[in-house]
């Protein structure tokens, strides 16, 4: 809704989606998860492990590769940030 160039205003998305301006700017304001905080740096370490492998590894030898880092996942949690289906980790 706030990207630059949006074809439509602000308060016509507000109205055509039932939310309040006010709640919309206090959605926005809202501090990031944890959750969330920590996804975006693991989304980077994988991103790397990708860029090392010449985008051919999978989530499970990524999952491999940040485990001998000493970075502590899940495999879905990578399979999610890889972007994909979850594979199970043999």
């Amino acid at each position: 809704m706030d990207q630059p160039g949006h074809e439509f205003r602000l308060r016509i998305m507000c109205r055509l989606l039932n939310v309040h301006r006010s709640d919309y700017y206090a959605w926005k304001a809202r501090l990031k998860s944890k959750w969330a905080v920590t996804d975006e740096a693991l989304l980077i370490d994988v991103k790397q492990s990708l860029e090392n492998s010449y985008d051919i590894y999978g989530r499970a030898r990524i999952h491999r590769n940040l485990l001998e880092a000493g970075t502590r996942c899940d495999v879905k949690r990578v399979a999610r940030l890889h972007g994909g289906e979850t594979l199970e980790y043999v």
